[in-house]
């Protein structure tokens, strides 16, 4: 099962190359142990300004693993000691979110788009049926799609529909088109009868 791990931090006014230069950091360390890492900048939308570490894996244990051995890493402890002693933002997570459908992608996109939607349990079925139909319609504008819902995380009644883009003038051409697809309303009106839209975020890769 791919997995996620998410940490996010809302940086204090000034502090944003500090930051930065941490959460590079903490990437790095991860990678070592094995974590296939990507940072995003949020660029517009729910949390504009945080910056996000995303670490993915191919299943639960290797995350397990590599958490195990980046929490004994003492760069790892350091650079804990120097954000606990001089805080730049605040940080949030790590959540761990499970892909339900497709995967997180074998190379970074430069700019992905996440809707995040209030999912009662019982409909993530139905939701995610949409998923391969959203896929089709996708495709012949070269963007892709996946599903993830949360491992462990505050909210096990959310869902996140990730769209992949390769630049940004690339998503405005496809949400230009998209708007104009008769079809894909149809599709994102009938994810909104099983659940409801409750943030979105465009996301540039730093």
């Amino acid at each position: 099962m791919a997995i996620a791990s998410i940490r996010e931090v809302k940086i204090n006014p000034g502090n944003t190359e500090i930051v930065s230069s941490r959460v590079r950091k903490g990437a790095g360390i991860l990678a070592r142990h094995g974590a296939h890492t990507r940072i995003y900048r949020v660029v517009g939308g729910q949390g504009a300004g945080n910056i996000q570490l995303q670490a993915h894996y191919a299943s639960v244990a290797q995350g397990a693993a590599t958490f195990e051995a980046f929490s004994k890493d003492a760069s790892q402890k350091e650079l804990m000691n120097e954000i606990e002693n001089a805080p730049a933002g605040e940080v949030i997570g790590p959540q761990i979110m499970r892909y339900a459908y497709g995967d997180a992608g074998k190379e970074a996109a430069p700019v992905i788009v996440v809707r995040a939607y209030h999912m009662p349990r019982a409909g993530l079925p139905k939701a995610l049926e949409l998923a391969p139909k959203l896929e089709t319609l996708m495709k012949p504008m070269d963007v892709t799609v996946a599903a993830a819902v949360p491992l462990l995380g505050e909210d096990h009644e959310m869902m996140g529909v990730i769209y992949r883009f390769k630049s940004m003038s690339h998503w405005g051409e496809s949400v230009d088109e998209m708007l104009a697809n008769e079809t894909l309303s149809g599709i994102i009106n009938s994810a909104n009868e099983i659940g409801t839209l409750k943030s979105s975020r465009l996301m540039s890769l730093m």
